[in-house]
């Protein structure tokens, strides 16, 4: 399924697909077995893909350095139903050392304990910072 889902990194699992077979299955306003199609969509997209995806930025931090990790994060929250993947994701880390930390000889940081300072060249992913007010 070649889909567009706005994130920077590849998504494949059993998922169930639109009738154009374009998309995977969403909506809040599907009822029957519409619903039920949608629900397993989401299930799989916040309970199997979040934990991977967080996962996979725990690794790549060893493997990666400076831009090529960060490119690795979502720069915005993406259309529904792949946004709610983006949030799962984020509230997994959100207490993970994922941020790189310069001061005092470097060191990881989770995005909890880190106190971000306007400017200085880092951008926080938009939905990150959504997240991250929510708090």
């Amino acid at each position: 399924l070649p889909s567009a889902t706005g994130l920077p990194v590849h998504s494949n699992g059993y998922f169930e697909l639109s009738a154009n077979r374009r998309d995977i299955w969403h909506g809040d306003d599907t009822i029957g077995g519409g619903r039920l199609r949608s629900e397993w969509n989401i299930a799989l997209l916040q309970d199997v893909l979040a934990p991977c995806y967080a996962q996979l930025l725990l690794y790549a931090r060893s493997l990666l350095h400076g831009p090529a990790f960060y490119a690795l994060w979502p720069s915005s929250k993406p259309a529904e139903p792949w946004g709610s993947l983006v949030a799962a994701m984020y509230r997994l880390v959100l207490d993970q050392p994922l941020l790189r930390c310069e001061a005092d000889g470097g060191s990881w940081l989770s995005a909890r304990s880190a106190i971000f300072a306007d400017g200085g060249g880092f951008e926080l992913p938009d939905a990150a910072r959504e997240l991250l007010l929510r708090r």
